[in-house]
């Protein structure tokens, strides 16, 4: 007989072997994120609707494995931060004198949030997060990335600027790859645009192709869900884009040629997304070759999934 939990849910074996820690961390995540409700209601009613997309789904096939909340899931929002080091591998500021940090602040909408905050510098160009850290170790370390393994990376964001003229486009997130595929794809802030690239090693001359685009506005806060799946087969790998829950159409293909208005699925990028080397998340601000532009982003519900 499969055993329950005291939900009664199925209890699956998992990888880590931490199935009531799992369930534990969910309640407290979704009293989180919906503190009106209690956390029995959490746990037998808030499914999404059929038709609706939500992030994340409260579905025991799909698990949690990262949270980078402001504070620990088992205290409230008004008690300290959460320090970085146990959220992420590392924060890239370029040293203690280029006053670049990470930092807890107070959102009149959200309440906590992070702010990545980088000042104008003679030399450093860059504010982020490198990995996250899942069990005290990177993730890619304490188990690791799976090729052919859906998986959800999923955060709010917020720019105080949004056309950052003369300075050019900003990266915001990544995920980054050591290996010849650099970083599958990015996302940046440019002219009033919010982009995604994709970088195609396969290609001749320039590799970075900007396969989606959206208008977006200053101080305004934007959901966004990613979900990808992992191959280091061009014909395999796909990536979904989803921004306020909607799902996006993508506008350009991998080789950044426009998408035919018939395509049969323009939500959805046929790409690589995975190599066997080195991978990892990254979230904040990074502007190659301008280090005088000073840039912020505003983060919030930091989270990453594997979908079954």
């Amino acid at each position: 007989m499969m055993k329950k939990d005291a939900h009664g849910a199925p209890i699956k074996d998992r990888q880590n072997g931490h199935t009531h820690f799992v369930m534990r961390v969910w309640a407290l995540l979704l009293q989180w994120l919906s503190p009106d409700k209690t956390q029995s209601a959490i746990l037998g009613k808030n499914l999404p609707d059929d038709d609706e997309e939500s992030c994340p789904p409260n579905a025991p096939e799909n698990f949690l494995m990262w949270v980078g909340s402001t504070t620990p899931l088992d205290r409230n929002q008004e008690d300290e931060q959460k320090a970085t080091h146990e959220l992420f591998r590392m924060v890239e500021t370029g040293g203690p004198e280029t006053g670049a940090s990470l930092k807890v602040v107070r959102d009149t909408e959200r309440g906590k949030v992070w702010l990545f905050d980088k000042p104008a510098h003679t030399s450093n160009y860059r504010c982020e997060s490198n990995s996250i850290k899942v069990n005290v170790a990177p993730y890619e370390v304490y188990e690791g990335w799976k090729e052919n393994q859906i998986y959800d990376f999923c955060w709010s964001s917020k720019f105080p600027e949004v056309d950052n003229d003369p300075y050019g486009d900003y990266v915001i997130f990544q995920w980054k790859s050591e290996g010849s595929n650099v970083y599958p794809f990015f996302m940046k802030v440019q002219a009033g645009r919010f982009e995604m690239t994709h970088y195609n090693t396969r290609l001749d001359g320039e590799k970075h192709k900007v396969v989606w685009w959206t208008r977006i506005e200053a101080d305004k806060w934007y959901d966004i869900r990613i979900r990808v799946l992992l191959s280091s087969d061009q014909d395999i790998g796909t990536v979904q884009l989803f921004l306020d829950n909607a799902p996006q159409k993508f506008t350009a293909d991998r080789e950044g040629k426009p998408r035919e208005p018939d395509e049969r699925d323009p939500f959805t990028l046929v790409c690589q997304t995975f190599s066997p080397a080195r991978h990892y998340l990254k979230w904040g601000v990074y502007n190659t070759g301008f280090p005088l532009n000073a840039l912020k982003h505003y983060v919030d519900k930091l989270m990453v999934k594997r979908i079954a």
